[in-house]
């Protein structure tokens, strides 16, 4: 499905898949019929075992177009679209309990990276018993 023949690709859209950080050309774009099937996904995929972080495949929420831009295939200059708002914390106060109470009423996906760990993410702190 393209961006440009199809406009439900807008909606659709997920993010670009990449190899490895090096990699100038993502191989993919990845696509779900809705925000609940994309979760659906990340937790199945969380299953998997990876040996090192390196191993991975690398996921960009840019969809981008090699020929805006002569000097680079995916620099800024060479997104069409982007889906959302991604962020990576590593370490520090700002959890995924203090990020929700701060905007209850704004849907998240929350997923941990490689690195994480359940006492990173604890939701203790928010909901005590």
């Amino acid at each position: 499905m393209s961006i440009y023949t199809n406009s439900k690709c807008v909606t659709e859209f997920r993010g670009s898949l990449f190899a490895n950080k090096f990699s100038k050309r993502g191989f993919e774009t990845y696509s779900t019929q809705s925000i609940g099937e994309f979760e659906e996904d990340l937790e199945r995929l969380s299953g998997r075992k990876i040996d090192k972080k390196e191993d991975n495949v690398l996921i960009c929420p840019s969809l981008f177009n090699r020929d805006k831009a002569s000097d680079t295939d995916r620099g800024l200059d060479n997104v069409v679209f982007v889906n959302g708002v991604w962020l990576d914390f590593d370490g520090g106060d700002l959890k995924p309990p203090l990020l929700s109470k701060l905007f209850p009423n704004l849907r998240m996906t929350i997923y941990s990276s490689f690195s994480s760990s359940k006492a990173s993410i604890s939701f203790s702190s928010l909901y005590p018993d």
